[in-house]
């Protein structure tokens, strides 16, 4: 059941990113600025972001408490649940600050805890990321935050698959 839940989160996520991609016919600057992509339903971004991460948990709860590393799932948990409460964060500075803070804690959280489980699956997706940005990327204008949320994210969806 959990190893079923893992694939539907990264089915979601994978799937996010390619409409994403093709709607915006470009790489983004970051996942967050995906939500302004939705005009019509600013809900899809949040809601794309909770399912996921929600069917992701059962996986990182197991692995978590098998490398005494449950502090990192929590802090990143309440990170992503900030970025789903306030999506929108170009509308004020306030909401901004938050937002960003709040993404780049659960980031790190997250890259730490990969780090401290199996450091060798997250310099491995680094170097297939690298590889993707140099050959995808045509016009060399994407932000370094995109493929940092890549490595991060898959990362955490390989440690748990192969765990």
């Amino acid at each position: 059941m959990i190893y079923s839940l893992l694939i539907i989160s990264f089915i979601i996520y994978v799937a996010y990113d390619v409409v994403c991609l093709k709607k915006a016919k470009k790489v983004p600057d970051n996942l967050s600025d995906t939500y302004y992509l939705w005009a019509n339903s600013k809900y899809i971004f949040p809601l794309v972001l909770l399912v996921a991460s929600i069917t992701m948990a059962p996986s990182w709860w197991k692995c978590a408490q098998e490398f005494d590393h449950e502090y990192l799932m929590w802090v990143t948990a309440i990170g992503i649940s900030a970025v789903c409460i306030i999506p929108d964060y170009k509308s004020n500075l306030w909401k901004f600050l938050t937002h960003i803070i709040c993404a780049y804690t659960a980031g790190f959280a997250a890259a730490l805890f990969i780090f401290l489980v199996n450091w060798v699956v997250i310099i491995s997706v680094f170097i297939v990321a690298l590889t993707l940005c140099l050959t995808l990327d045509k016009n060399k204008k994407t932000t370094f935050e995109f493929w940092l949320e890549f490595v991060v994210l898959t990362s955490l969806y390989i440690l748990f698959l192969f765990n």
